[in-house]
Protein backbone atom coordinates (compact mmCIF):
# COMPACT_ATOMS: atom_id res chain seq x y z
CA UNK A 1 0.00 0.00 0.00
CA UNK A 2 1.32 3.21 -0.84
CA UNK A 3 0.03 7.63 0.19
CA UNK A 4 -2.08 7.27 -3.45
CA UNK A 5 -3.49 3.80 -2.72
CA UNK A 6 -4.84 5.72 0.31
CA UNK A 7 -6.08 9.19 -1.22
CA UNK A 8 -7.83 6.89 -4.18
CA UNK A 9 -9.93 5.03 -1.04
CA UNK A 10 -10.35 8.09 0.85
CA UNK A 11 -12.02 9.89 -2.39
CA UNK A 12 -14.19 6.75 -2.63
CA UNK A 13 -15.06 7.31 1.35
CA UNK A 14 -16.11 10.65 0.44
CA UNK A 15 -13.51 11.69 3.10
CA UNK A 16 -12.90 15.64 2.69
CA UNK A 17 -9.44 16.78 1.58
CA UNK A 18 -9.32 19.11 5.15
CA UNK A 19 -9.72 15.46 6.74
CA UNK A 20 -7.09 14.26 4.67
CA UNK A 21 -4.98 16.88 5.37
CA UNK A 22 -5.30 16.39 9.31
CA UNK A 23 -5.03 13.11 9.30
CA UNK A 24 -2.11 13.18 7.27
CA UNK A 25 0.08 15.31 9.35
CA UNK A 26 -0.96 13.29 12.61
CA UNK A 27 0.63 10.34 10.77
CA UNK A 28 3.43 11.69 9.31
CA UNK A 29 4.81 13.42 12.93
CA UNK A 30 3.99 9.91 14.29
CA UNK A 31 6.35 8.07 12.08
CA UNK A 32 9.07 10.42 11.33
CA UNK A 33 9.11 10.64 15.25
CA UNK A 34 9.20 6.65 15.44
CA UNK A 35 12.19 6.07 13.17
CA UNK A 36 14.53 8.79 14.68
CA UNK A 37 13.94 7.73 18.40
CA UNK A 38 15.25 3.95 16.84
CA UNK A 39 18.16 6.19 14.74
CA UNK A 40 19.25 7.77 18.17
CA UNK A 41 18.56 4.73 20.46
CA UNK A 42 20.08 2.14 18.51
CA UNK A 43 22.97 4.53 17.20
CA UNK A 44 24.59 2.04 14.48
CA UNK A 45 25.75 4.78 12.31
CA UNK A 46 27.35 7.69 14.14
CA UNK A 47 24.72 10.03 11.81
CA UNK A 48 22.94 11.58 14.96
CA UNK A 49 24.08 14.62 17.25
CA UNK A 50 22.49 16.92 19.89
CA UNK A 51 22.81 20.73 19.53
CA UNK A 52 21.92 23.97 22.24
CA UNK A 53 19.62 26.28 19.51
CA UNK A 54 18.62 28.94 21.87
CA UNK A 55 18.49 27.38 25.14
CA UNK A 56 16.41 24.48 23.96
CA UNK A 57 18.03 20.50 23.29
CA UNK A 58 17.74 19.83 19.48
CA UNK A 59 18.50 16.24 17.87
CA UNK A 60 20.16 16.44 14.71
CA UNK A 61 20.28 13.60 11.91
CA UNK A 62 23.21 14.05 9.35
CA UNK A 63 25.98 16.79 9.97
CA UNK A 64 24.80 18.90 6.72
CA UNK A 65 22.32 18.99 5.54
CA UNK A 66 20.67 17.76 8.58
CA UNK A 67 17.18 16.40 9.72
CA UNK A 68 16.57 18.85 12.74
CA UNK A 69 14.17 18.24 16.02
CA UNK A 70 13.68 19.92 19.20
CA UNK A 71 13.11 17.90 22.00
CA UNK A 72 10.63 18.69 24.25
CA UNK A 73 10.67 15.54 26.51
CA UNK A 74 12.77 12.54 27.41
CA UNK A 75 10.39 9.46 28.39
CA UNK A 76 11.42 6.65 30.35
CA UNK A 77 11.82 3.53 27.96
CA UNK A 78 12.54 5.40 24.70
CA UNK A 79 10.23 7.44 24.07
CA UNK A 80 11.32 11.07 22.94
CA UNK A 81 8.34 13.89 22.22
CA UNK A 82 9.49 16.23 19.69
CA UNK A 83 8.63 19.60 18.60
CA UNK A 84 6.62 19.50 15.42
CA UNK A 85 7.40 21.09 12.35
CA UNK A 86 10.74 18.55 11.71
CA UNK A 87 13.05 21.10 9.33
CA UNK A 88 15.48 19.54 6.69
CA UNK A 89 18.63 22.35 7.36
CA UNK A 90 21.39 22.89 4.59
CA UNK A 91 23.33 25.58 4.99
CA UNK A 92 21.42 28.51 5.70
CA UNK A 93 18.32 26.90 4.03
CA UNK A 94 15.56 25.68 6.54
CA UNK A 95 12.67 23.76 5.18
CA UNK A 96 9.91 22.70 7.36
CA UNK A 97 9.27 18.92 6.47
CA UNK A 98 5.66 18.47 5.28
CA UNK A 99 5.48 15.09 3.30
CA UNK A 100 6.68 12.01 3.02
CA UNK A 101 8.89 12.51 -0.20
CA UNK A 102 10.51 15.47 1.07
CA UNK A 103 11.44 13.13 4.10
CA UNK A 104 12.84 10.11 2.44
CA UNK A 105 14.31 13.00 -0.10
CA UNK A 106 16.24 14.54 2.85
CA UNK A 107 17.26 10.80 4.52
CA UNK A 108 18.82 10.22 1.10
CA UNK A 109 21.18 13.54 1.19
CA UNK A 110 21.85 13.62 4.20
CA UNK A 111 23.45 9.79 3.86
CA UNK A 112 25.56 10.56 1.17
CA UNK A 113 29.34 9.58 1.43
CA UNK A 114 28.31 8.04 4.98
CA UNK A 115 28.20 4.59 6.08
CA UNK A 116 24.39 5.31 6.55
CA UNK A 117 24.12 5.63 2.59
CA UNK A 118 23.35 2.11 1.67
CA UNK A 119 21.06 1.66 4.10
CA UNK A 120 18.54 4.81 3.62
CA UNK A 121 16.99 2.68 0.20
CA UNK A 122 15.61 0.00 2.97
CA UNK A 123 14.25 2.55 5.50
CA UNK A 124 12.29 4.74 3.04
CA UNK A 125 10.77 2.10 1.27
CA UNK A 126 9.39 0.50 4.99
CA UNK A 127 8.52 4.58 5.68
CA UNK A 128 6.47 4.94 2.89
CA UNK A 129 4.52 1.54 3.10
CA UNK A 130 4.31 2.70 7.35
CA UNK A 131 2.86 5.89 6.80
CA UNK A 132 0.75 4.34 4.39
CA UNK A 133 -0.98 2.48 6.43
CA UNK A 134 -0.76 4.78 9.69
CA UNK A 135 -2.79 7.43 7.52
CA UNK A 136 -5.10 4.41 6.48
CA UNK A 137 -5.82 3.31 10.10
CA UNK A 138 -6.37 6.93 11.13
CA UNK A 139 -8.94 7.53 8.44
CA UNK A 140 -10.80 4.37 8.95
CA UNK A 141 -10.84 4.59 12.68
CA UNK A 142 -12.16 8.42 12.46
CA UNK A 143 -14.69 7.66 9.66
CA UNK A 144 -16.09 4.40 10.84
CA UNK A 145 -19.50 4.39 12.37
CA UNK A 146 -18.46 0.99 14.59
CA UNK A 147 -15.82 1.87 15.59
CA UNK A 148 -16.74 2.33 19.08
CA UNK A 149 -17.59 -1.52 18.93
CA UNK A 150 -14.01 -2.82 18.17
CA UNK A 151 -12.63 -5.54 20.91
CA UNK A 152 -9.28 -3.84 20.15
CA UNK A 153 -8.97 -0.45 18.46
CA UNK A 154 -5.19 -0.80 17.84
CA UNK A 155 -4.88 2.31 15.12
CA UNK A 156 -1.44 3.19 15.86
CA UNK A 157 0.36 -0.43 15.38
CA UNK A 158 3.33 -1.71 18.12
CA UNK A 159 4.23 2.27 19.48
CA UNK A 160 7.80 1.10 19.96
CA UNK A 161 8.65 -0.15 16.40
CA UNK A 162 10.06 2.13 13.74
CA UNK A 163 7.58 0.95 11.27
CA UNK A 164 4.75 0.82 13.72
CA UNK A 165 1.89 0.30 10.89
CA UNK A 166 4.24 -1.37 8.84
CA UNK A 167 2.20 -3.92 6.38
CA UNK A 168 3.71 -5.58 3.49
CA UNK A 169 1.24 -7.69 1.29
CA UNK A 170 -2.62 -7.01 2.04
CA UNK A 171 -3.80 -4.07 0.01
CA UNK A 172 -6.37 -1.30 1.05
CA UNK A 173 -9.50 -3.53 0.26
CA UNK A 174 -8.03 -6.46 2.01
CA UNK A 175 -7.42 -4.41 5.31
CA UNK A 176 -10.61 -2.58 5.11
CA UNK A 177 -12.34 -5.64 4.95
CA UNK A 178 -10.29 -7.53 7.91
CA UNK A 179 -9.61 -4.62 10.22
CA UNK A 180 -9.50 -4.37 14.09
CA UNK A 181 -10.35 -0.49 14.29
CA UNK A 182 -13.97 -1.20 12.40
CA UNK A 183 -15.70 -3.64 15.00
CA UNK A 184 -16.94 -5.48 11.64
CA UNK A 185 -17.82 -8.77 12.00
CA UNK A 186 -15.77 -11.03 9.50
CA UNK A 187 -17.16 -14.23 8.13
CA UNK A 188 -14.16 -16.71 8.20
CA UNK A 189 -13.73 -19.50 5.59
CA UNK A 190 -13.32 -23.10 7.18
CA UNK A 191 -12.12 -25.69 5.54
CA UNK A 192 -12.06 -29.28 5.87
CA UNK A 193 -8.32 -30.76 6.14
CA UNK A 194 -5.70 -33.33 4.80
CA UNK A 195 -2.70 -34.69 6.35
CA UNK A 196 -3.20 -33.03 9.45
CA UNK A 197 -1.47 -32.73 12.80
CA UNK A 198 -4.01 -31.85 16.13
CA UNK A 199 -2.46 -31.08 19.76
CA UNK A 200 -4.19 -30.25 22.54
CA UNK A 201 -3.10 -29.71 26.05
CA UNK A 202 -6.73 -30.19 27.72
CA UNK A 203 -6.46 -34.31 25.82
CA UNK A 204 -9.74 -32.64 23.15
CA UNK A 205 -10.11 -34.39 19.85
CA UNK A 206 -10.45 -32.57 16.83
CA UNK A 207 -14.41 -33.02 16.96
CA UNK A 208 -14.42 -31.94 20.62
CA UNK A 209 -11.99 -28.98 20.38
CA UNK A 210 -14.31 -27.79 17.09
CA UNK A 211 -17.70 -28.09 18.99
CA UNK A 212 -15.72 -25.72 21.66
CA UNK A 213 -14.87 -23.22 19.32
CA UNK A 214 -17.91 -23.65 17.02
CA UNK A 215 -20.87 -24.14 18.74
CA UNK A 216 -21.91 -26.40 16.18
CA UNK A 217 -22.01 -24.15 13.33
CA UNK A 218 -19.99 -25.72 10.59
CA UNK A 219 -20.99 -28.93 9.17
CA UNK A 220 -19.85 -31.94 10.26
CA UNK A 221 -16.81 -33.88 8.61
CA UNK A 222 -14.53 -36.64 9.08
CA UNK A 223 -11.59 -34.27 8.78
CA UNK A 224 -10.10 -32.15 10.58
CA UNK A 225 -11.83 -28.33 10.09
CA UNK A 226 -9.32 -25.32 10.06
CA UNK A 227 -10.22 -21.51 9.86
CA UNK A 228 -7.65 -19.94 7.32
CA UNK A 229 -7.57 -15.93 7.21
CA UNK A 230 -9.55 -13.94 4.54
CA UNK A 231 -5.60 -12.17 3.07
CA UNK A 232 -4.12 -16.15 3.25
CA UNK A 233 -6.22 -16.91 0.24
CA UNK A 234 -4.66 -13.69 -1.44
CA UNK A 235 -1.46 -14.11 -0.39
CA UNK A 236 -0.68 -17.29 -0.04
CA UNK A 237 0.71 -19.62 -2.84
CA UNK A 238 1.10 -22.44 -0.67
CA UNK A 239 -2.94 -22.19 0.76
CA UNK A 240 -4.26 -21.51 -2.81
CA UNK A 241 -2.41 -24.56 -3.89
CA UNK A 242 -3.72 -26.63 -1.41
CA UNK A 243 -7.48 -25.34 -2.17
CA UNK A 244 -6.71 -25.98 -5.90
CA UNK A 245 -5.36 -29.96 -4.85
CA UNK A 246 -8.67 -30.49 -3.19
CA UNK A 247 -6.73 -30.68 0.32
CA UNK A 248 -8.49 -27.63 1.83
CA UNK A 249 -11.99 -28.60 1.17
CA UNK A 250 -14.52 -25.05 2.25
CA UNK A 251 -17.26 -26.56 4.31
CA UNK A 252 -18.72 -23.20 5.58
CA UNK A 253 -17.89 -19.95 6.84
CA UNK A 254 -18.10 -18.87 11.05
CA UNK A 255 -18.09 -14.75 11.94
CA UNK A 256 -15.21 -13.25 13.94
CA UNK A 257 -13.79 -9.58 14.75
CA UNK A 258 -10.01 -8.73 14.23
CA UNK A 259 -8.48 -8.27 17.38
CA UNK A 260 -5.20 -5.30 17.44
CA UNK A 261 -2.51 -8.37 15.89
CA UNK A 262 -4.47 -8.28 12.68
CA UNK A 263 -4.25 -12.15 12.52
CA UNK A 264 -6.31 -12.89 15.86
CA UNK A 265 -10.23 -13.45 15.43
CA UNK A 266 -12.97 -13.41 18.43
CA UNK A 267 -14.93 -15.67 17.50
CA UNK A 268 -18.19 -14.37 17.93
CA UNK A 269 -20.63 -16.63 19.63
CA UNK A 270 -18.23 -18.50 21.73
CA UNK A 271 -15.38 -16.11 22.51
CA UNK A 272 -12.64 -18.04 21.64
CA UNK A 273 -9.94 -16.39 19.74
CA UNK A 274 -8.27 -18.45 17.05
CA UNK A 275 -4.56 -17.17 15.70
CA UNK A 276 -3.89 -17.61 12.36
CA UNK A 277 -1.19 -17.30 9.93
CA UNK A 278 -0.85 -14.07 6.98
CA UNK A 279 1.78 -14.49 4.28
CA UNK A 280 2.55 -10.78 4.76
CA UNK A 281 5.06 -8.71 7.37
CA UNK A 282 3.03 -6.89 9.81
CA UNK A 283 4.95 -4.38 11.72
CA UNK A 284 8.36 -5.59 11.49
CA UNK A 285 8.20 -9.23 11.46
CA UNK A 286 6.57 -12.21 8.73
CA UNK A 287 3.79 -13.28 10.20
CA UNK A 288 3.49 -16.95 9.08
CA UNK A 289 3.02 -19.64 11.96
CA UNK A 290 5.76 -22.00 12.66
CA UNK A 291 6.03 -25.59 13.48
CA UNK A 292 7.67 -24.89 16.85
CA UNK A 293 5.15 -22.78 17.61
CA UNK A 294 2.58 -25.30 17.34
CA UNK A 295 4.53 -27.62 19.55
CA UNK A 296 4.93 -24.87 22.35
CA UNK A 297 2.05 -23.99 22.34
CA UNK A 298 0.22 -26.89 24.05
CA UNK A 299 3.57 -27.32 26.14
CA UNK A 300 3.52 -23.87 27.67
CA UNK A 301 -0.24 -23.97 27.64
CA UNK A 302 -0.17 -26.89 29.77
CA UNK A 303 2.71 -25.96 32.00
CA UNK A 304 1.09 -22.53 32.92
CA UNK A 305 -2.15 -23.85 33.48
CA UNK A 306 -0.52 -26.60 36.42
CA UNK A 307 1.75 -23.72 37.60
CA UNK A 308 -0.99 -21.08 37.81
CA UNK A 309 -3.23 -23.68 40.01
CA UNK A 310 -0.48 -24.36 42.73
CA UNK A 311 1.05 -20.74 42.92
CA UNK A 312 -0.94 -18.16 45.37
CA UNK A 313 0.11 -15.34 43.84
CA UNK A 314 -3.37 -14.22 42.58
CA UNK A 315 -1.66 -10.94 40.12
CA UNK A 316 -0.91 -13.07 36.88
CA UNK A 317 -3.48 -15.01 34.90
CA UNK A 318 -2.87 -16.49 31.19
CA UNK A 319 -4.69 -17.03 28.18
CA UNK A 320 -4.58 -20.30 27.47
CA UNK A 321 -4.02 -22.23 23.97
CA UNK A 322 -6.40 -24.91 24.19
CA UNK A 323 -5.46 -26.85 20.70
CA UNK A 324 -3.80 -26.24 17.56
CA UNK A 325 -4.01 -27.58 13.99
CA UNK A 326 -1.63 -27.49 11.25
CA UNK A 327 -0.44 -29.83 8.86
CA UNK A 328 1.43 -32.77 8.72
CA UNK A 329 4.51 -30.80 6.55
CA UNK A 330 6.26 -28.31 8.68
CA UNK A 331 6.84 -25.70 5.36
CA UNK A 332 3.11 -26.22 4.50
CA UNK A 333 2.04 -26.08 8.06
CA UNK A 334 3.47 -22.83 8.63
CA UNK A 335 0.98 -21.13 5.92
CA UNK A 336 -1.83 -23.60 6.76
CA UNK A 337 -1.83 -23.79 10.53
CA UNK A 338 -4.65 -22.54 13.43
CA UNK A 339 -4.11 -21.63 17.38
CA UNK A 340 -7.26 -21.74 19.25
CA UNK A 341 -7.31 -19.62 22.82
CA UNK A 342 -9.91 -20.06 25.38
CA UNK A 343 -12.19 -17.51 26.39
CA UNK A 344 -10.71 -15.08 29.48
CA UNK A 345 -12.91 -14.96 32.65
CA UNK A 346 -12.95 -12.27 35.33
CA UNK A 347 -13.46 -13.49 38.47
CA UNK A 348 -16.33 -12.16 40.49
CA UNK A 349 -17.33 -8.45 40.22
CA UNK A 350 -14.12 -7.19 38.22
CA UNK A 351 -13.62 -6.63 34.70
CA UNK A 352 -10.86 -7.64 31.89
CA UNK A 353 -10.09 -4.76 29.75
CA UNK A 354 -7.29 -5.07 26.91
CA UNK A 355 -4.43 -2.84 27.96
CA UNK A 356 -4.21 -1.56 24.34
CA UNK A 357 -7.70 -0.53 24.59
CA UNK A 358 -6.43 1.90 27.88
CA UNK A 359 -3.11 3.26 26.14
CA UNK A 360 -3.25 2.84 22.62
CA UNK A 361 -3.25 6.88 23.01
CA UNK A 362 -3.67 9.76 25.32
CA UNK A 363 -6.86 10.38 23.93
CA UNK A 364 -8.14 6.39 24.75
CA UNK A 365 -6.45 6.91 28.35
CA UNK A 366 -7.93 10.40 29.25
CA UNK A 367 -11.76 8.23 27.82
CA UNK A 368 -11.16 5.11 30.06
CA UNK A 369 -10.07 7.64 32.85
CA UNK A 370 -13.41 9.86 32.55
CA UNK A 371 -15.70 6.39 32.03
CA UNK A 372 -14.43 3.83 33.96
CA UNK A 373 -12.64 5.50 37.32
CA UNK A 374 -15.15 8.72 37.94
CA UNK A 375 -13.44 10.14 41.17
CA UNK A 376 -11.01 7.59 41.57
CA UNK A 377 -7.16 9.08 41.89
CA UNK A 378 -5.72 8.53 38.76
CA UNK A 379 -2.02 8.29 40.29
CA UNK A 380 -3.20 5.40 42.53
CA UNK A 381 -4.39 3.46 39.17
CA UNK A 382 -1.08 4.20 37.41
CA UNK A 383 0.84 2.97 40.66
CA UNK A 384 -1.21 -0.53 40.96
CA UNK A 385 -0.99 -0.96 37.12
CA UNK A 386 2.92 -0.55 37.81
CA UNK A 387 2.96 -3.06 40.32
CA UNK A 388 0.84 -5.70 39.17
CA UNK A 389 2.79 -5.28 35.51
CA UNK A 390 6.48 -5.91 36.72
CA UNK A 391 5.40 -8.28 39.53
CA UNK A 392 3.67 -10.67 37.24
CA UNK A 393 6.40 -10.45 34.56
CA UNK A 394 8.90 -11.22 37.30
CA UNK A 395 7.59 -13.48 39.10
CA UNK A 396 6.59 -16.00 35.80
CA UNK A 397 10.11 -15.55 35.00
CA UNK A 398 11.82 -16.24 38.23
CA UNK A 399 9.03 -18.88 40.32
CA UNK A 400 7.42 -20.35 37.30
CA UNK A 401 10.39 -20.09 35.06
CA UNK A 402 8.24 -18.56 32.21
CA UNK A 403 9.58 -16.22 30.05
CA UNK A 404 6.57 -13.75 28.88
CA UNK A 405 6.26 -11.17 26.32
CA UNK A 406 3.56 -8.72 28.18
CA UNK A 407 4.27 -6.01 25.50
CA UNK A 408 0.87 -3.95 25.45
CA UNK A 409 -1.11 -5.74 22.70
CA UNK A 410 -0.36 -9.27 24.64
CA UNK A 411 -1.60 -7.91 27.70
CA UNK A 412 -5.38 -7.73 29.12
CA UNK A 413 -5.73 -6.13 32.77
CA UNK A 414 -8.29 -7.58 35.16
CA UNK A 415 -9.98 -4.27 36.87
CA UNK A 416 -11.65 -4.53 40.61
CA UNK A 417 -13.10 -1.57 41.97
CA UNK A 418 -11.58 0.46 39.55
CA UNK A 419 -7.92 -0.52 40.59
CA UNK A 420 -6.10 -3.31 38.31
CA UNK A 421 -5.73 -6.66 40.35
CA UNK A 422 -4.21 -8.91 37.13
CA UNK A 423 -2.45 -9.42 34.24
CA UNK A 424 -3.29 -11.70 32.21
CA UNK A 425 -0.81 -12.73 29.41
CA UNK A 426 -1.57 -14.30 25.91
CA UNK A 427 0.68 -15.55 22.97
CA UNK A 428 1.31 -18.74 25.03
CA UNK A 429 3.20 -20.00 21.60
CA UNK A 430 5.78 -17.51 22.20
CA UNK A 431 7.07 -18.43 25.75
CA UNK A 432 10.46 -19.26 26.48
CA UNK A 433 10.87 -22.10 29.03
CA UNK A 434 13.95 -23.15 31.07
CA UNK A 435 15.47 -26.33 29.13
CA UNK A 436 17.28 -27.09 32.65
CA UNK A 437 14.44 -27.17 34.67
CA UNK A 438 12.55 -30.01 35.52
CA UNK A 439 8.61 -28.48 35.70
CA UNK A 440 7.42 -31.50 37.18
CA UNK A 441 4.28 -32.24 35.32
CA UNK A 442 3.88 -35.35 33.63
CA UNK A 443 1.04 -34.24 30.83
CA UNK A 444 3.67 -32.43 28.79
CA UNK A 445 5.46 -36.10 28.11
CA UNK A 446 2.54 -36.69 25.91
CA UNK A 447 3.28 -33.81 23.56
CA UNK A 448 5.95 -33.40 20.80
CA UNK A 449 7.99 -31.61 23.85
CA UNK A 450 11.21 -31.28 21.74
CA UNK A 451 12.78 -27.61 23.14
CA UNK A 452 15.89 -27.87 21.18
CA UNK A 453 15.35 -25.13 19.23
CA UNK A 454 13.90 -22.79 21.72
CA UNK A 455 15.87 -19.82 22.87
CA UNK A 456 17.87 -20.10 25.95
CA UNK A 457 15.60 -19.01 29.06
CA UNK A 458 18.34 -15.63 29.29
CA UNK A 459 17.32 -14.67 26.01
CA UNK A 460 13.56 -15.17 27.41
CA UNK A 461 14.61 -12.59 30.17
CA UNK A 462 15.93 -10.03 28.12
CA UNK A 463 12.61 -10.04 25.62
CA UNK A 464 10.52 -10.07 29.17
CA UNK A 465 12.24 -6.91 30.16
CA UNK A 466 12.34 -5.20 27.08
CA UNK A 467 8.46 -5.63 26.03
CA UNK A 468 7.58 -4.89 29.35
CA UNK A 469 9.69 -1.60 30.09
CA UNK A 470 10.27 -0.47 26.04
CA UNK A 471 7.19 -2.25 24.67
CA UNK A 472 4.10 -1.12 27.69
CA UNK A 473 5.55 0.75 30.25
CA UNK A 474 6.96 3.62 27.81
CA UNK A 475 3.51 3.69 26.47
CA UNK A 476 1.81 4.19 29.52
CA UNK A 477 4.38 7.04 31.13
CA UNK A 478 3.89 8.18 27.48
CA UNK A 479 -0.07 8.73 28.50
CA UNK A 480 0.11 9.59 31.88
CA UNK A 481 2.08 12.88 31.41
CA UNK A 482 0.81 13.68 28.47
CA UNK A 483 -3.29 13.38 29.54
CA UNK A 484 -2.64 14.63 33.44
CA UNK A 485 0.64 15.82 33.58
CA UNK A 486 2.14 12.84 35.73
CA UNK A 487 5.82 12.88 35.95
CA UNK A 488 6.81 12.54 39.63
CA UNK A 489 5.02 9.06 39.43
CA UNK A 490 7.71 6.88 37.76
CA UNK A 491 10.75 7.00 40.10
CA UNK A 492 13.10 4.00 40.74
CA UNK A 493 11.71 3.61 43.97
CA UNK A 494 8.87 2.43 42.76
CA UNK A 495 9.78 0.15 40.45
CA UNK A 496 12.22 -0.96 43.25
CA UNK A 497 9.36 -1.62 45.41
CA UNK A 498 7.54 -3.85 42.63
CA UNK A 499 10.82 -5.82 41.87
CA UNK A 500 11.15 -6.40 45.97
CA UNK A 501 7.49 -7.37 46.52
CA UNK A 502 8.66 -10.31 43.89
CA UNK A 503 11.53 -11.15 45.75
CA UNK A 504 9.88 -11.81 49.06
CA UNK A 505 8.25 -14.00 47.61
CA UNK A 506 11.53 -16.90 45.90
CA UNK A 507 13.73 -18.62 47.51
CA UNK A 508 17.31 -20.58 46.83
CA UNK A 509 18.43 -20.23 43.04
CA UNK A 510 15.12 -18.37 42.40
CA UNK A 511 16.10 -15.02 44.20
CA UNK A 512 19.59 -15.46 42.09
CA UNK A 513 17.97 -16.04 38.83
CA UNK A 514 15.73 -12.54 39.77
CA UNK A 515 19.11 -10.96 40.74
CA UNK A 516 20.81 -11.92 37.30
CA UNK A 517 17.57 -10.86 35.53
CA UNK A 518 18.16 -7.38 36.62
CA UNK A 519 21.38 -7.07 35.33
CA UNK A 520 19.76 -7.67 32.00
CA UNK A 521 17.60 -4.27 31.93
CA UNK A 522 19.69 -2.40 30.19
CA UNK A 523 19.84 -4.26 27.03
CA UNK A 524 17.77 -2.98 23.93
CA UNK A 525 16.69 -4.66 21.18
CA UNK A 526 17.86 -3.62 17.73
CA UNK A 527 14.58 -3.56 15.71
CA UNK A 528 15.56 -1.35 13.30
CA UNK A 529 19.01 -2.97 13.01
CA UNK A 530 17.01 -6.39 12.20
CA UNK A 531 14.95 -4.76 10.01
CA UNK A 532 17.48 -3.19 7.75
CA UNK A 533 18.94 -6.62 7.18
CA UNK A 534 15.42 -8.39 5.69
CA UNK A 535 16.21 -10.80 8.59
CA UNK A 536 14.71 -12.93 11.97
CA UNK A 537 17.88 -12.19 13.89
CA UNK A 538 17.33 -10.66 17.17
CA UNK A 539 19.59 -8.31 17.94
CA UNK A 540 20.68 -6.59 21.45
CA UNK A 541 23.07 -3.78 22.24
CA UNK A 542 23.64 -1.72 25.68
CA UNK A 543 22.15 1.62 26.12
CA UNK A 544 25.13 3.91 25.77
CA UNK A 545 24.08 7.03 23.89
CA UNK A 546 23.21 10.72 26.10
CA UNK A 547 20.29 10.81 25.42
CA UNK A 548 19.25 7.31 26.90
CA UNK A 549 21.52 8.33 29.97
CA UNK A 550 18.81 11.21 30.60
CA UNK A 551 16.91 8.78 31.79
CA UNK A 552 18.70 5.14 32.87
CA UNK A 553 18.02 5.76 36.61
CA UNK A 554 14.68 5.42 35.80
CA UNK A 555 15.44 2.02 35.15
CA UNK A 556 16.91 -1.07 36.85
Amino acid sequence: MNVWDTWSWSKSKQISTRDFKTAYNESLYKCISGIICSLVHEDKWGIWSTVELNGEKHVKIGRDPSICCRVVEIFPFGKILFASPFLFCDGEISLKVSTVNMFCNSLVKLSLHTEFENKVSYINADFQNSFANMLFNTLLHKTSPHGESAIECAHEGHHYYPFPALRVGPNSELVEACSPVTGHVVQLPVFAMSDAIFRSQLGLTEAESRMLWGAGQIIPTERPQLIVHPWQLKLSHVVQALVSERHLVKVGTIPGIPLASQRTFRLDGTKFDVKLPINATITGEHRLIYGKNLRYSQVTSCIARHSNLRSPFKKLGFQYDTSTLGHRNEIIGQHACMIVRAPVDAMSGAEIIPAINIFCSPEAFAKFVKCKLSSLDVTQFLERYINVLIEAGLYAFSKLRLALEPHLQNSIIEIHDGLPVRLIVRDMDSVILDRDHDYGISEIEAFDADLSDMPHFSEGGRRLLFSMFFGHLAQVIFCAVKTFGIRDLFQKDLLDCAWAGVVERLEGDEVFLARQLRQESYFRKDILTSRIARDMQTRWSLETNSLDRSFKALSF
